[in-house]
């Protein structure tokens, strides 16, 4: 028996390239379906309370603002897509500073990963801090006047499999690849890892943005001391 391969749909094309193109099209897709299911959620809300006086919607599970450290918070039941914020945050606008996202950023052992990407024509005193995500993703906090530079260059530069300010479609990008969806607790524990370093270095404003983004995601670290 003769089986006739069938050409790969429009849909199939995109969803299987890795062009910058291709993926420009998969965060549009994303974000309206993100729009669409908040939408019907709202919708049906709306519908349960008209139907039924008093209900009200249960709220996302969030951890306690205000915890002394984030790598001593128990947040296993915290689905790391309800925890970070897929478009710019309060805090983000308030510090002047965008988060950006990639898979797979280009490393070199020899250097500092902000050393590295100097290689890629980037200048590194824009990138506030970067820290991991999970093994394959990393979290840049980039200066909102650099972000789109910084991205640009990263995509010329092929420095990442996968780059975007949204980070839901990185980390859905690297579940459809591997199976495995990021912790929330390690995600946390980069952020506790990163405030120190930062600490450290005495970079004030870095220090305020990192403090208030935790805060508002719903994970606190201690507070700058000044």
């Amino acid at each position: 028996m003769v089986e006739i391969a069938r050409a790969p749909t429009s849909l199939q094309r995109v969803m299987n390239a890795t062009d910058p193109a291709s993926l420009g099209v998969l965060d549009q897709w994303n974000q309206q379906l993100a729009e669409i299911a908040i939408g019907l959620q709202q919708q049906l809300v709306g519908l349960l309370a008209h139907q039924k006086p008093g209900y009200t919607q249960s709220p996302l599970p969030r951890l306690p603002a205000g915890q002394i450290s984030a790598s001593h918070v128990d947040i296993t039941h915290v689905d790391i897509l309800q925890l970070i914020p897929r478009s710019v945050c309060r805090s983000d606008a308030i510090y002047g500073i965008r988060r950006v996202y990639t898979l797979d950023c280009s490393r070199n052992k020899r250097c500092s990963l902000k050393g590295h990407l100097q290689k890629f024509d980037i200048n590194k005193s824009m990138i506030i801090n970067s820290h991991p995500v999970s093994t394959r993703i990393d979290e840049f906090f980039i200066e909102s006047s650099y972000a789109e530079t910084f991205i640009q260059k990263m995509i010329d530069g092929k420095a990442a499999s996968s780059i975007g300010i949204d980070p839901a479609s990185i980390i859905c990008r690297e579940v459809r690849q591997s199976g495995q969806k990021p912790s929330s607790s390690y995600y946390c524990g980069m952020l506790q890892s990163a405030y120190l370093v930062i600490k450290n270095a005495s970079h004030t404003r870095a220090l305020e943005y990192i403090a208030a983004y935790t805060k508002e995601i719903g994970v606190g670290i201690p507070v700058h001391e000044k």
